[in-house]
C-alpha cells in the first residue's frame, strides 16, 4: 500500500485530495483513449488483413471456376464439332453393311427342316420315366 506521507505530499503539490482524485482520473481517462486507439488499430489491421483473404480467396474460386467453365464449353463444342464431321461417314458405314447382310439372306437357300419321325410323336412321359436298374423289372 501507498504510504501516507507520500499520498498527503503528491496532493498537496497538485492542490489537494479532490485534485489528486481528478488528476487520477484524467490520467485513466488518457490510458483509456491510448488502449483504445491501440485495439482500433489492431482492428483494423486485423479486418484489412480478413477482407484481403475474403476477396483474395473469392476471386482465386471464381477464376479457377471460369477456367474449368470454359474448358468444359471447349471439350463439348469440339465433340458436337467432331460427331458432325464423322455422322455422315458412320451413317454410310452402317447403311452399306446393312445392304450387304439383305444380299447376303436373299442370295442363302431356305433348306426345310426334317419332318419330325415317329419317336418324336411319342408321349412325353415315356421319356421322363427313369430306366430300370439292374435285375429289376420295368413298371408298367
Amino acid at each position: 500500500m501507498w504510504d501516507f506521507a507520500e499520498l498527503s505530499e503528491e496532493a498537496s503539490k497538485l492542490g489537494g485530495p479532490a485534485a489528486l482524485r481528478a488528476a487520477y482520473i484524467d490520467k485513466g481517462f488518457q490510458k483509456a483513449v491510448q488502449l483504445a486507439a491501440q485495439s482500433l488499430r489492431q482492428g483494423r489491421i486485423q479486418g484489412f488483413v480478413g477482407g484481403v483473404l475474403a476477396v483474395g480467396v473469392s476471386a482465386a474460386g471464381w477464376k479457377a471456376f471460369k477456367a474449368y467453365r470454359d474448358r468444359t464449353e471447349a471439350a463439348i463444342s469440339e465433340a458436337a464439332a467432331v460427331t458432325a464431321d464423322t455422322a455422315p461417314a458412320a451413317e454410310e458405314a452402317v447403311i452399306a453393311e446393312a445392304e450387304a447382310v439383305i444380299a447376303t439372306a436373299e442370295a442363302a437357300t431356305v433348306m426345310d427342316e426334317p419332318e419330325p419321325g415317329p419317336a418324336a410323336e411319342s408321349s412325353p412321359s415315356a421319356a421322363v420315366q427313369p430306366a430300370p436298374a439292374a435285375g429289376e423289372q420295368p413298371s408298367a
